[in-house]
């Protein structure tokens, strides 16, 4: 069983222990909490070789290092600017490739639960709508992308 049936799996667990809670509202805020959780917990710490571009990208975050100040990174290479001042201001806070990989995936995952807590009338389906599409597949490869959209 690979790791995205383990979380289609615990959504489900998820949903009929939270389901349960007579507070609509407490039962809403703690499905999200612990799916959003969840989901962080494996894009986070996912493998170097998860992602067909994530080699790129670090290769990028290596050699983006390689610049002598802020003006000079955020020109540096053939991606855009705001993503390159963030992978060198990482860099240069001592922050490793991981924790690159992590923080997108927390702000990534953050947004979305936001969004369905405000706007979904069922979060169940929302988060397997997410996973079934494959927005949550594309966010391990489409760094960049997936913290523009």
């Amino acid at each position: 069983m690979n790791i995205y049936s383990w979380a289609f799996i615990c959504i489900n667990i998820y949903a009929i222990l939270f389901g349960w809670i007579s507070n609509k509202k407490l039962s809403k805020i703690l499905f999200i909490a612990s799916v959003s959780i969840h989901l962080t917990i494996i894009q986070a710490f996912r493998s170097i070789s998860v992602g067909g571009d994530l080699i790129r990208y670090l290769e990028h975050y290596r050699l983006i290092q390689s610049a002598d100040n802020v003006i000079e990174a955020s020109q540096f290479g053939r991606f855009e600017i705001g993503y390159n001042l963030f992978t060198y201001i990482l860099g240069d806070l001592g922050l490793s490739f991981q924790n690159l990989i992590t923080l997108t995936s927390i702000f990534n995952i953050v947004i979305l639960g936001y969004t369905i807590y405000k706007y979904s009338k069922s979060p169940y389906i929302s988060y397997i709508f997410f996973l079934i599409i494959g927005v949550y597949d594309f966010q391990f490869s489409g760094v960049r992308q997936s913290i523009s959209m």
